[in-house]
């Protein structure tokens, strides 16, 4: 009841997304370096980075979280093997076209969230 939609549309509404997000991924970090694989505390580390980037980035620019996670997950998912990037990324691509036609971001926004979530996801891969 917080915000008026599920995009925490308001500006001012996206502290309190950006705080729960932070302190969740922090926690999921932190619990993988107690009890998980190595590799979870790389994924959520990363993911932690791109949330505290959106936020720092939100000051100027409504960053696509929703295009940063998917190109996240489509560059892990793809790894090293281009044939499984490449059709993870065209559902990258797809989550990206419907943000616009829904126009819930601009050009620019989810441009700067498929470049945060494919740096965060090559950081993943190396």
């Amino acid at each position: 009841g917080r915000w008026p939609d599920v995009d925490v549309s308001v500006r001012e509404h996206r502290g309190g997304l950006y705080g729960v997000s932070l302190t969740a991924t922090a926690a999921a970090t932190l619990a993988f370096r107690l009890l998980g694989p190595p590799i979870g505390v790389r994924g959520s580390l990363i993911a932690f980075l791109l949330v505290l980037t959106s936020a720092i980035v939100n000051l100027r620019l409504k960053i696509s979280l929703h295009v940063a996670f998917a190109a996240y997950a489509a560059g892990i998912a793809g790894g090293r093997r281009v044939e499984v990037l490449v059709v993870t990324s065209a559902f990258a691509l797809a989550i990206a076209w419907s943000r616009l036609v829904l126009r819930k971001h601009t050009l620019a926004e989810v441009i700067a969230g498929a470049i945060a979530g494919s740096v965060a996801g090559a950081a993943f891969v190396l």
